[in-house]
């Protein structure tokens, strides 16, 4: 089902609704009168019933996942229970939809889908702030950090403590609540990305989090002595050199925040290596990894584009559980043609 829907996910909006059509949630219970909460609670979510029967599981589902992200209270404590039947298996679904879009070899669907996975675990859309993951912060106090040049979290995570509790306190922040996002800081990953092709010529640049995120580039270019040549169509691989460059940080637990409706549930940090080309929407290579170490090496084998001129490749490092630690670098490449046998 998930392969006939894939070019309909061009937002999180229709990723979600993908998302809540698949089977494991066909059997989720609509009781007697419970359309009437259906159409209740879909006024106050974000995308409401999106055309849905509001006596449909699937519509439910929607509804209920959108209330968790959008920390809408639930009408009733049934609610409660049905959302944490959704949960459970909320992860192995958008797993299986993240494999689906890279097997037809859509990037940005894919990225869509990764991000509605850390939008879930944060309960933030993607539209907003990744600077309201951290404990007592208000969109008052995240636009006076944007006019001090911060704008996601990745820009406090790699910032010296002592700087970060005076520019929150400067942006309103009172210091124990200061103190408290420091904390969680403290909690997560930062980290450093270096990618360059396997057995092909020139060096690639290296990435540090505080200087390109999702909507960054890399330091290297055209002209910049970064340019790889291979034949179009060609088989090659990519090397992803990844370091975690908080030592202070121990273990690979995930910061959870309080949900409204649901005791929040431990997890580990996850993360998804992707090798794309933003020019076609082309998804080359995909890699499940748990950063355990400080330091790793991670192999990702794809064929180059099959029309040869001038590309580039982007590499990024994609977190499953955090809004705003996303991390890319572009690669330019020479694409020649291949050669006739």
């Amino acid at each position: 089902m998930f392969a006939s829907r894939v070019d309909d996910m061009v937002d999180q909006e229709s990723v979600l609704d993908v998302m809540s059509k698949a089977t494991e949630f066909a059997e989720l219970p609509v009781r007697h009168n419970e359309e009437h909460l259906n159409a209740d609670l879909a006024k106050e979510v974000q995308f409401g019933a999106m055309g849905g029967a509001m006596e449909s599981a699937h519509t439910k589902t929607s509804l209920l996942i959108q209330a968790h992200i959008g920390k809408v209270p639930m009408p009733i404590a049934d609610y409660n229970t049905d959302l944490r039947s959704v949960l459970e298996q909320t992860g192995r679904v958008m797993q299986a939809l993240v494999d689906v879009t890279a097997d037809c070899g859509y990037l940005e669907a894919a990225l869509l889908v990764m991000r509605l996975s850390q939008s879930m675990t944060q309960c933030l859309f993607g539209d907003e702030s990744s600077l309201l993951t951290l404990p007592n912060m208000t969109r008052q106090v995240t636009q006076h950090l944007e006019q001090n040049k911060i704008s996601t979290l990745s820009h406090l995570v790699c910032k010296p403590r002592e700087q970060v509790v005076a520019l929150l306190r400067k942006c309103g922040l009172i210091p124990a609540h200061a103190h408290a996002a420091v904390t969680i800081l403290d909690q997560l990953p930062a980290m450093r990305l270096s990618a360059a092709f396997a057995g092909v010529a020139k060096a690639g640049t290296t990435q540090d989090m505080h200087e390109g995120m999702h909507e960054g580039k890399s330091k290297g270019g055209r002209g910049q002595g970064s340019l790889y040549e291979m034949e179009a169509g060609a088989e090659s691989q990519i090397v992803m050199k990844i370091e975690q460059t908080n030592r202070a940080k121990r273990g690979s637990r995930a910061y959870v925040p309080k949900s409204n409706n649901l005791p929040s549930k431990a997890r580990d940090e996850g993360w998804w290596a992707v090798l794309g080309c933003k020019e076609t929407d082309e998804l080359l290579a995909l890699k499940r990894l748990s950063i355990r170490r400080h330091a790793s090496s991670n192999v990702l084998s794809f064929v180059a584009p099959e029309e040869a001129g001038h590309k580039t490749l982007t590499a990024y490092l994609i977190s499953d559980c955090y809004l705003g630690l996303d991390m890319e670098q572009d690669i330019p490449v020479l694409l020649h043609p291949a050669a006739i046998s």
